[in-house]
């Protein structure tokens, strides 16, 4: 490995010059296996995404494997970072993703770098080995089912080590003999049951801890969290709001000890020349020593980046930590009135809210971030008026500084909330116009007509993979707004009933049942049984 490497990429419009550390250079040779790892998104999202580093740090151990970045910039032929490589000479194309709308992109990077989409297309064995993971897949993998050689259903690290291990059947495309595997989906055989796959303990598990770091970059290109190393403290949540689909696929929660979490960061900051840590996990407030290990990196002299923070997981320890650290943002996330937020999983008052959104100010804390959804089922006007009450509350407590962020409900497979239909887009929109016009804060708003169009490609069968190829085809935005109202009132709006419209039952076979994450159908139905009485709306 070189210890400093200058990336020159191209662009539709330029050369962009990079300078980052920690980047595998190896010498190809006859024997040498070629894996593309593919973000179906820009330089700035992929190098942001710590499954990026984990896959090209635990891929690049092995000799006889040169895994190398490819990331949507621009237009294709897409090409490696590390070597030029065009993305159609690879053995194996593994992508990861982690957005449902960038299903799109998967598709036109290969239509754009000369790779056949479909799977059928490919069976000549000219192109490479199509493999594709991450968390969307896991909970549903049919919407690229047509599209991927393999669909990996679980986590990378044990994963990783099956594949490697049976990386002569992979290029040999004996694919069926695979299929055992677990966490292993093949999707040409039809139709198979696979089950999850998941690291038992954290604390033996690979990590990164030569993550590459960005050291010169253009505006655009550094990544999100700047020159940070990313530290994953626990995985899953042991909360699981009814409606969030990562802390359900990523069952059961599990957390890494504080003794490796020091050891992790101690190897990392020899390697990586960081000014932030970034603490990644659902759950991390709910790890027994997170203030042991805020006060050590603190002691350290870096900055600390949290995720979303719970309300009811936030005392004054917790928040003197996070203004030590140089944040002056705080970010709560209400979801929406009391009612509806204990009824998905959030047991917080609006004056337990309130409190921590005091003491926060109080300490130093100069701004505040509230996160809503709007479209639970169930929900009522009087939902929303509780919002707007809540968010005057919250600009009173902070003098205005008050950031608002509304967000569509989307319905999820794997969740509790899969059975349920979306209230209808109108009036979606009518609330959200509703919330944002009677409170004069600074606000941003996620279209519902993507969101719907996410709903579609979270929830939908193999026949949903028409519209990926039909987006991808044409070089429709799959981020307009245009693009999606079109397919859901003109194109197909049959798909949109017949996937993102309709209600389940609890007896219905679902297009995701196959894939058997770690809660039984049993518990999902349960905490679906105890949304509906919650919320009073009739259900089966």
């Amino acid at each position: 490995m070189v210890p400093h490497k200058r990336t020159t990429r191209s662009t539709s419009k330029s050369r962009v010059t990079i300078l980052e550390k920690n980047v595998y250079s190896k010498k190809v040779t006859r024997g040498t296996i070629r894996v593309a790892l593919a973000y179906p998104s820009s330089y700035q999202v992929a190098m942001s995404s710590l499954s990026i580093h984990l896959l090209y740090h635990f891929l690049n151990k092995f000799d006889d494997i040169y895994a190398e970045r490819v990331v949507m910039e621009g237009e294709g032929p897409y090409r490696s970072l590390e070597t030029g490589t065009p993305l159609k000479n690879f053995d194996i194309v593994m992508f990861s993703v982690h957005y449902e709308l960038d299903y799109v992109n998967i598709a036109r990077m290969l239509l754009e770098s000369g790779i056949p989409v479909r799977v059928e297309e490919r069976k000549d064995g000219k192109y490479p080995v199509i493999i594709v993971g991450g968390p969307t897949v896991t909970a549903n993998p049919e919407p690229l089912a047509e599209i991927a050689d393999i669909i990996v259903v679980g986590e990378a690290e044990p994963l990783m080590e099956q594949l490697v291990e049976n990386i002569a059947l992979i290029l040999d495309r004996r694919l069926v003999d695979l299929a055992s595997e677990r966490g292993i989906y093949v999707p040409s055989l039809g139709k198979h049951e696979v089950r999850y796959v998941y690291v038992g303990s954290l604390d033996l598990a690979f990590y990164p801890t030569k993550q590459i770091v960005v050291l010169e970059a253009p505006e655009g290109y550094v990544p999100i969290f700047g020159r940070a190393f990313f530290l994953e403290v626990v995985r899953g949540c042991p909360f699981m709001c009814k409606f969030c689909m990562e802390s359900h696929v990523q069952f059961p929660f599990r957390l890494r000890s504080y003794c490796r979490l020091i050891e992790i960061l101690e190897e990392g900051l020899e390697h990586c020349p960081v000014d932030k840590i970034v603490l990644i996990g659902l759950g991390t407030q709910s790890h027994p020593d997170i203030k042991k290990l805020c006060r050590d990196i603190l002691e350290r002299g870096l900055r600390l980046s949290f995720p979303s923070l719970r309300a009811d997981k936030l005392d004054s320890e917790l928040l003197e930590l996070l203004v030590r650290s140089g944040q002056d943002v705080l970010t709560v996330a209400p979801e929406s009135s009391e009612r509806l937020r204990y009824a998905v999983g959030k047991y917080f008052t609006d004056s337990e809210l309130y409190e921590v959104c005091l003491r926060g100010i109080k300490l130093g804390i100069q701004h505040l971030k509230l996160y809503f959804i709007v479209g639970f089922p169930g929900e009522l006007d009087a939902d929303i008026e509780s919002c707007v009450q809540i968010i005057e509350k919250v600009r009173e407590i902070a003098q205005g500084k008050v950031y608002v962020s509304v967000n569509p409900w989307i319905r999820k497979p794997q969740t509790p909330l899969q059975y349920f239909s979306p209230t209808h887009i109108e009036l979606v929109e009518s609330r959200v116009k509703m919330l944002v016009r009677q409170v004069p804060a600074r606000h941003s708003i996620y279209d519902p007509v993507l969101a719907w169009g996410q709903m579609l490609l979270s929830l939908g069968d193999r026949d949903v993979s028409s519209v990926i190829l039909r987006l991808a085809s044409s070089r429709a935005n799959p981020l307009a707004r245009s693009t999606w109202r079109r397919l859901l009132v003109r194109e197909c709006p049959e798909l949109f009933k017949k996937y993102v419209i309709r209600q389940y039952s609890s007896s219905d076979v679902l297009p995701w049942s196959h894939v058997k994450l770690g809660l039984s159908e049993k518990t999902i139905v349960k905490k679906a049984q105890e949304y509906a009485e919650r919320v009073n709306i009739r259900w089966c």
